[in-house]
């Protein structure tokens, strides 16, 4: 068993390895005051046939962490809660980017709260093993990575707050960073300066470097060999004068089927899709964007409101080919949403839910029931950007 303390502030963490979990190909405890969490990472050894990095991260907090039975009927844990499937989002978007690229094989990341502090930054401390776990493994991996939750109160900035310390300040982020600087950052606040935006940013990144130096070192004594992967075989990229033009088409359909060509016709079509992107991106970075449109141009936007007419209020929102059908519902006090957390039952009076059906991007699913976490994500995104300017 190998451990690294470090202390972020006044805040004393523990990583440790080497005790729990020993056939995961990365597995770390991570202990703060009375909080354990386990997270572990295994990756196949094989690549999976996705034209994508098939990684899937799950979050979820044990009742008993805080010494407390299930509410539901079955009084044990079913499936997760949008908070729990919101933080797998966060760890997901912070550690996707820093994997290998071209990386195929199918990867699980499991992060569990089997022991929680009411104090405790649990977002930030789970991404946190999330990250060292994955960094100790023999995954490709660009890390260390760690995170915590920024509280920003008028001059005054706290980091590794728990939630409820977050309610009333000015601006509130969990902010992912690596000792290059930030990869990750979501949160809210009231209309601050950017200056404000950036100061919490840099106090984050200060906070965190010795979470960076302690996952370095728990690596030096106990890190497996990481996976070399393969040189890509692939062909210069060479575009005639048609398809580029219609790669660079205002039509999305257009541009779609141009890629598809592409890639269609490449020995190794995730190469050959990635320097795709990187011309559209140092295109963009010229000023001419991937439509044709400069930097400041804007698609048309046409917005009409009252269209049904038994809801409370309804608008259509169009921007080229983008539509947003929004609907308002009010409700009285007992039309809340109870929600059973770690620490007890909260009512949220606004509600903001996202659907994402398939045939609004023109394509077939499966169907599912509820819905998705992407769906969950952004629906709570947008509800949180709302409440700081709601009456």
């Amino acid at each position: 068993m190998q451990t690294q303390t470090f202390a972020i502030g006044e805040t004393e963490i523990t990583l440790v390895t080497g005790r729990m979990a020993r056939q995961a190909h990365g597995a770390v405890e991570l202990h703060q005051g009375a909080t354990r969490i386990l997270a572990t990472v295994v990756g196949s050894k094989k690549d999976s046939d996705a034209d994508f990095f098939p990684l899937t991260v799950d979050y979820r907090e044990r009742a008993a962490a805080a010494g407390r039975i299930p509410g539901n009927y079955f009084r044990r844990e079913t499936r997760p809660g949008d908070h729990e499937t919101l933080t797998s989002r966060v760890i997901d978007r912070a550690l996707r980017p820093l994997f290998a690229k071209g990386l195929r094989a199918e990867v699980q990341i499991a992060v569990t709260v089997h022991s929680a502090d009411p104090d405790s930054d649990l977002v930030g401390l789970a991404l946190m093993a999330a990250g060292a776990a994955v960094h100790i493994s023999d995954l490709p991996f660009d890390g260390p990575v760690a995170a915590l939750q920024i509280a920003q109160r008028g001059k005054r900035t706290e980091a590794l707050v728990n939630d409820e310390r977050t309610k009333g300040a000015d601006l509130s982020l969990v902010i992912a960073a690596t000792r290059r600087g930030p990869v990750m950052m979501e949160g809210e606040g009231a209309e601050v300066a950017e200056s404000a935006v950036v100061e919490a940013l840099q106090v984050a990144c200060d906070a965190l470097v010795p979470a960076f130096d302690a996952m370095d070192a728990l690596r030096a004594e106990a890190g497996l060999a990481k996976r070399v992967m393969p040189a890509s075989t692939a062909a210069p990229l060479v575009l005639d004068a048609a398809l580029f033009d219609a790669v660079q088409s205002d039509d999305k359909h257009v541009r779609a089927a141009a890629r598809r060509a592409l890639l269609d016709d490449a020995e190794d079509s995730a190469a050959v899709d990635a320097r795709l992107r990187h011309a559209i991106r140092n295109a963009a970075i010229d000023g001419k964007r991937l439509d044709g449109r400069g930097p400041t141009d804007i698609r048309a936007i046409d917005c009409t409101v009252g269209l049904l007419p038994a809801a409370h209020g309804s608008a259509l929102f169009t921007r080229g080919e983008t539509q947003v059908l929004a609907t308002t519902t009010l409700g009285g006090q007992r039309e809340g949403q109870d929600v059973d957390r770690l620490f007890g039952m909260t009512r949220q009076r606004f509600l903001l839910h996202y659907n994402f059906p398939s045939f609004s991007v023109g394509e077939v699913r499966r169907g599912r029931p509820g819905p998705g976490r992407r769906e969950l994500g952004h629906g709570n995104l947008a509800r949180r950007a709302l409440i700081p300017v709601m009456p």
